[in-house]
């Protein structure tokens, strides 16, 4: 289980999903979406009701399926 500021991994092509009004995020507005082009370190920041995370990479906070994360051993 993955805990608010753990350094995690994920493989390339990848969907990460940008929602607006992330305080809302079942009512959310599809803004942007990204798939990786290589493999990315991000850190994460909660889980959501549906089996997603949200992470922190490139300066945003993006959601992504948390069967793509793997934490970083240190």
């Amino acid at each position: 289980m993955l805990v608010t500021g753990d350094l995690v991994r994920m493989p390339s092509n990848v969907k990460l999903v940008k929602a607006e009004g992330e305080q809302k995020m079942e009512l959310s507005v599809l803004r942007d979406f990204r798939l990786t082009k290589t493999p990315q370190l991000a850190v994460f920041i909660k889980y959501r009701n549906q089996g997603d995370c949200v992470v922190y990479t490139n300066g945003d906070n993006w959601i992504v399926n948390k069967e793509h994360l793997r934490i970083v051993e240190r």
